[in-house]
């Protein structure tokens, strides 16, 4: 059996209020994690790493 460990380096957006209305990303070479600063203990949305990758693209052309 292998357990998995959290990651530790979870964080949020520069551009994020100090209120806890957003999420916190944690990502490795394999996966980025996603949680909700709200609800941290809930669970987190498991995102394979060039999903997340894409998304963070697309995120960043949009804001050109």
């Amino acid at each position: 059996m292998t357990v998995q460990r959290l990651p530790t380096n979870w964080r949020k957006s520069r551009a994020s209020s100090t209120n806890t209305d957003c999420v916190e990303v944690a990502n490795n070479h394999a996966v980025a994690l996603v949680r909700d600063t709200k609800s941290r203990n809930s669970g987190m949305l498991t995102v394979p790493a060039a999903g997340w990758n894409a998304f963070l693209d697309n995120v960043r052309l949009r804001e050109q």
